[in-house]
C-alpha cells in the first residue's frame, strides 16, 4: 500500500516533475502514459474521497488543473497556427475533461440529488 496520500500522489503527478504543461503550449502534446497514470490516481482520488463532504485543497487543485488548464494550454499551442492540430492529445483531453467533471459532480450525481 502507498503511504503517500492519493491526493499528494495525484498533485504531485499534474503539478510536480512530470507536469504537461509545457509540452501541451510548444509541442501540442500530451502522452498516453501520463493521461492513464492521472485517470488511475482519479479513479483511487473517487474511492477514497466521494463519501467525505469536504476534499483537500491538493486534490481539487489538480483536478480543476486537469480539466481546465490542460485544455486551456493546448488550445493556446494550436491558436498559434489555427491549422495545427494533435488529434490523441484532444482525444486525450476530452478523456480527463469528462472524467474530471464527472469526479467533481460524483457526490450529486451518484446521491441522486441531481435537480433537487
Amino acid at each position: 500500500m502507498n503511504r503517500v496520500p492519493i491526493e499528494t500522489r495525484n498533485f504531485d503527478h499534474v503539478v510536480g516533475s512530470h507536469c504537461p504543461l509545457e509540452d501541451l503550449l510548444q509541442k501540442g502534446i500530451l502522452s498516453s502514459e501520463w493521461a492513464a497514470r492521472y485517470l488511475e490516481l482519479l479513479a483511487e482520488a473517487k474511492d477514497k474521497w466521494l463519501g467525505e463532504a469536504h476534499w483537500p485543497r491538493e486534490l481539487v487543485a489538480a483536478v480543476h488543473m486537469s480539466s481546465w488548464v490542460l485544455d486551456s494550454r493546448y488550445r493556446g499551442w494550436s491558436g498559434l497556427d489555427k491549422s495545427q492540430r494533435n488529434l490523441k492529445t484532444e482525444e486525450l483531453l476530452a478523456a480527463i475533461t469528462s472524467k474530471s467533471h464527472f469526479f467533481l459532480n460524483a457526490p450529486v450525481l451518484e446521491r441522486g440529488r441531481l435537480g433537487k
